[in-house]
């Protein structure tokens, strides 16, 4: 048996399927499991990989009493971003959280205050956080205004007091005016995160410590007919922003000179949403990768 997933429904009392699987490329690998009822849990195993971190899954339920079967939608798709024996989900977000969501010692009480800060070049500058709670359709929801902005940084900071509804955990996106962050974005918060909270706009996780540009390689297979390597660009799909990308280096393809291979330096924040895609029509029409 692989990871152990402790899923969180609005409704455990349905027929819980989770469908796991992996791209051509890393396997082609299709699975189905049955969930087992614990509480309000369901509970599944991931199939034994050597990298799990190339998974994916989401969850169909169906009605016992009708047959009537739902998928949930594909912004909650789910991957790990890294191993662990046991990791939970929860209903209508796709983060996967790596820890116990209520450790013994650790609670909190109406009134208390969170921190969030959140990286958001322009979208969400002077915006909203959106509190809500699925799992009670008849909760109120809240609304959060920024509480400061460091425009150097580009963070903004929001100061979110706790209702009593929420002290167990609740939902948040960001929002500006009619400006949402896609259903991809959704977060959960659990008492596990604590009350200082590091956020990046388009990404749904949650983090205790503060969040950091950090560099990946791209490598590039181009013809050697090109005097130089193609130009590239990154385009961050939530702040809706394109930021240049160019060669480092470039040499030679071991396997053929017909080709060269060109390597790019490329700062994004991990799991955050990006897309690449060339320029000057080296490729036509560009092709955009996420």
């Amino acid at each position: 048996m692989g990871i152990i997933v402790h899923h969180q429904p609005v409704n455990p009392a349905a027929l819980w399927n989770l469908h796991v699987w992996q791209a051509a490329w890393d396997g082609n690998l299709v699975a189905d499991q049955a969930g087992t009822r614990k509480g309000n849990l369901v509970d599944f195993g991931l199939p034994d990989v050597p990298d799990p971190r190339k998974l994916a899954f989401q969850y169909q339920s169906t009605v016992a009493a009708t047959g009537a079967g739902t998928w949930e939608a594909d912004d909650f798709a789910r991957r790990l971003y890294q191993a662990a024996d046991e990791i939970w989900t929860f209903e209508a977000s796709p983060r996967v959280l790596y820890q116990d969501p209520y450790p013994t010692g650790i609670s909190f009480q109406a009134g208390d205050v969170l921190t969030v800060h959140v990286i958001t070049q322009s979208m969400f500058r002077g915006g909203e956080i959106y509190a809500w709670n699925p799992y009670d359709a008849d909760l109120p929801t809240a609304v959060f205004a920024e509480s400061g902005r460091d425009e150097a940084s580009g963070i903004s900071t929001f100061r979110v007091t706790l209702a009593e509804w929420m002290t167990a955990g609740f939902h948040l996106k960001l929002m500006n005016g009619p400006k949402w962050e896609p259903d991809s974005s959704n977060r959960v918060w659990r008492p596990c995160d604590g009350s200082e909270l590091w956020l990046k706009s388009g990404q749904c996780d949650v983090r205790s410590q503060s969040l950091a540009l950090t560099t990946y390689s791209l490598e590039v297979l181009y013809s050697a007919q090109l005097a130089a390597p193609p130009q590239f660009a990154l385009r961050d799909e939530v702040e809706q922003m394109i930021f240049p990308v160019t060669a480092t280096s470039a040499e030679t393809y071991t396997e053929s000179a017909l080709f060269r291979v060109a390597t790019y330096a490329v700062p994004i924040y991990p799991a955050a949403s990006y897309s690449v895609f060339s320029q000057q029509d080296v490729e036509t029409p560009a092709l955009v990768r996420p």
